[in-house]
C-alpha cells in the first residue's frame, strides 16, 4: 500500500517543478552564491537542479564542517549563552500605557539601562570574557573531540522537491568545483556510484582538523 502522505508530497513537488524557472548554468544548475573571493578549503554550499519530474536541492558540506558542528558547537552555545545573559541583565523595558485611564502597560521593546562609565566598562569586560571563554572552549573541543565523520547522504521528499543532505570530501570553492559536486550528486541519486566507492575508508577526525589548522 502506498504511503498517502508521501504520494501527496510527490504530486505537489511535480506541480512545483512545472512552475520552477530559476536561471541555470550550461550544466543545468542553479547556483545560489557568488564566488568572488578565492578559497582553498570548502565548507558548505547549495545547488539546485531539475532531475526527472522534480526539483532537487542539494545541501553539501565538507566533513570538516560536520566535524566542527558536532565537536564544537555545544561548547560555543554554552559560552554564547553566558554572554547573552550578561547582555540581557543590562536591558530595561520601555512600556506603552494602554486603556482609558492609562493604567495598563505593554512592553514595546528593551533598551540598555543607563550606566556610569565604570559600569559600562565592567559590562563590556564581562561580555568579552564570555566570548573569549567560548572561543577557548571551541578550540579545545576541536582538538580533543572523539567525533569521527564519514561521508553520508540523506534524501528527503518534500512538497517542493527532493532535499539532499550530502557530506563528502570535495573542495567546492568556485563555480567549476560546485558544478562538479552537483554532477557527483546526480550520479549518486541515479545509483551510478556510491559514497563508499568514491571515498573508501574515508574519515575526518581531530587529526585532520589539527593538520589543516596548523598548515
Amino acid at each position: 500500500m502506498k504511503n498517502q502522505k508521501y504520494e501527496k508530497m510527490r504530486r505537489s513537488a511535480k506541480q512545483y517543478a512545472k512552475k520552477w524557472s530559476h536561471p541555470v548554468s550550461a550544466q543545468g544548475n542553479y547556483l545560489t552564491r557568488i564566488y568572488d573571493e578565492p578559497q582553498q578549503l570548502g565548507w558548505w554550499d547549495d545547488v539546485v537542479f531539475r532531475m526527472g519530474s522534480q526539483i532537487v536541492s542539494v545541501w553539501w558540506m565538507h566533513p570538516r564542517t560536520a566535524y566542527q558542528t558536532q565537536a564544537a558547537f555545544p561548547q560555543i552555545e554554552d559560552g554564547v549563552g553566558d554572554c547573552a545573559i550578561a547582555m540581557e541583565e543590562n536591558l530595561v523595558p520601555v512600556y506603552r500605557y494602554l486603556g482609558k485611564n492609562k493604567k495598563r502597560k505593554k512592553v514595546l521593546y528593551y533598551e540598555p539601562a543607563e550606566q556610569d562609565v565604570a559600569a559600562e566598562d565592567e559590562s563590556a569586560d564581562e561580555n568579552d570574557a564570555a566570548y573569549e571563554a567560548a572561543l577557548a572552549a571551541e578550540e579545545k573541543a576541536l582538538r580533543e573531540s572523539d567525533v569521527v565523520i564519514r561521508p553520508h547522504m540523506q534524501v528527503t521528499q518534500t512538497p517542493w522537491g527532493k532535499w539532499v543532505d550530502l557530506c563528502m570530501p570535495v573542495e567546492a570553492v568556485d563555480v567549476a568545483s560546485v558544478e562538479a559536486m552537483a554532477a557527483t550528486a546526480r550520479r549518486l541519486l541515479r545509483g551510478e556510484t556510491s559514497l563508499n566507492e568514491l571515498f573508501p575508508h574515508y574519515t575526518y577526525s581531530k587529526t585532520d582538523w589539527i593538520k589543516e589548522n596548523e598548515a
